[in-house]
């Protein structure tokens, strides 16, 4: 089934809902079959994030809310944890994020030191982070020469 990949849903202080979410309004539910818009629930093994990005959650609430409170992760937290992954769709989300200017650069390559991930891996990470600037600001296609690295799994 196609659908919209609407986001993920982390619940904050009650992670055991994560499978809930998934089952509710997940993938291939009946909420995805009927209006073609999924979430995926999540929990704090789910990504790798720097360190300190609970603090940096921004929080939403609002009339259209109704007065309910969700917290984002910032988008910096969010560009670099897609880094960590470094999948063809990360890669993407990423570019775009810096086309569109909601993420810098040089923001991103400080931050780097805060990701629980080995140096040589941070390096990698580094370099990956310059490369997506470069093609964001080229309007470049995404190049096929990914990153290989068979010790830290980045690819």
């Amino acid at each position: 089934m196609h659908g919209v990949d609407g986001g993920r849903f982390y619940p904050l202080n009650a992670e055991h809902l994560s499978d809930l979410i998934d089952g509710s309004i997940g993938e291939g539910s009946m909420f995805h079959e009927r209006y073609q818009y999924y979430a995926q629930g999540v929990d704090s093994t789910t990504a790798v994030l720097p360190k300190g990005w609970e603090g940096r959650l921004i929080r939403l609430q609002s009339k259209e809310t109704n007065d309910r409170i969700g917290y984002c992760i910032d988008s910096n937290d969010l560009f670099l944890s897609k880094c960590v992954a470094n999948r063809d769709k990360d890669r993407e989300f990423n570019k775009a994020l810096l086309k569109a200017g909601l993420v810098k650069e040089d923001v991103v390559l400080n931050m780097v030191e805060l990701l629980p991930v080995p140096d040589e891996r941070k390096r990698i990470i580094k370099a990956l982070i310059l490369r997506l600037n470069a093609e964001a600001l080229s309007g470049a296609e995404s190049s096929t020469h990914a990153v290989d690295d068979s010790e830290s799994g980045v690819k």
